[in-house]
């Protein structure tokens, strides 16, 4: 982990550009940034996350073993992302979940861009996972946050704060909806992070509180396109990602 964060911060510089978090919005680790991506644009991108910070919780019958998550952003009239994730054990290529097969945890969030920054005041966005239906209780969530860009000649901060409501609607039985609270504190209440760009060599470094645990991140990226990053959760647990940025003709 130490080596890989050398190797970044050694990196030759290009221009900057935000991270993305594990699960496909802008932002930090697993704190998003109140951002979205340009209209007719999309990013792709794969991140590892250890076994003992699963944000699936598979149950005792499930696989075992760390994440791989990845997740595809489409940009939408510049105020609208879609977000596909799909995320999968290393070493189960069955991926069984009890005696059934499954190629994975599949999820959707939208992001709505409510308010763009403005000299005195914050973006805000709104987020909303799976909000048609769900079968696991981790990921799904609505949550709202705004952030805060503090910018110099070389550098710049961005300061994050959101609230995610800690109770979702699911299915109980064939018709009815209920509502019940979260299995995790993922992304609810209150949490938050800050970010810090060295704009002449394109490093991004983050810290951030996701309402469960701190994490912290470093990250660069090339070419404007494509970002690596490298990260820990829960201050112990590595984890790297790539990320790739394009434009849909």
């Amino acid at each position: 982990m130490i080596r890989l964060n050398l190797f970044l911060l050694l990196a030759c510089p290009f221009l900057a550009q935000s991270q993305y978090t594990l699960t496909g919005p802008r932002g930090m680790v697993n704190v998003p940034h109140a951002e979205v991506l340009e209209d007719e644009t999309f990013m792709f991108g794969m991140h590892t996350n250890n076994e003992a910070y699963q944000l699936i919780d598979y149950g005792d019958g499930g696989p075992k073993g760390s994440e791989y998550i990845s997740s595809l952003t489409i940009g939408f009239l510049d105020r609208v992302n879609l977000t596909l994730m799909l995320s999968r054990i290393f070493g189960d290529p069955n991926q069984m979940v009890g005696d059934k097969a499954s190629i994975g945890d599949r999820s959707m969030q939208v992001t709505f861009l409510l308010f763009r920054e403005k000299r005195l005041l914050p973006s805000v966005v709104v987020n909303i996972t799976d909000p048609f239906y769900s079968t696991n209780q981790f990921l799904t969530g609505n949550h709202i946050l705004a952030t805060k860009t503090f910018k110099t000649e070389g550098h710049e901060i961005k300061s994050t704060l959101g609230y995610g409501i800690p109770y979702l609607m699911v299915f109980a039985g064939q018709q009815n909806r209920t509502l019940v609270e979260k299995e995790s504190p993922y992304l609810t209440h209150l949490f938050g992070g800050v970010s810090y760009q060295y704009l002449p060599a394109n490093l991004q470094f983050s810290l951030e509180y996701d309402g469960w645990n701190i994490n912290s991140g470093v990250g660069i990226t090339f070419w404007e396109r494509l970002s690596l990053q490298a990260y820990l959760q829960g201050m112990k647990h590595p984890g790297v990602g790539i990320n790739y940025v394009g434009r849909i003709h």
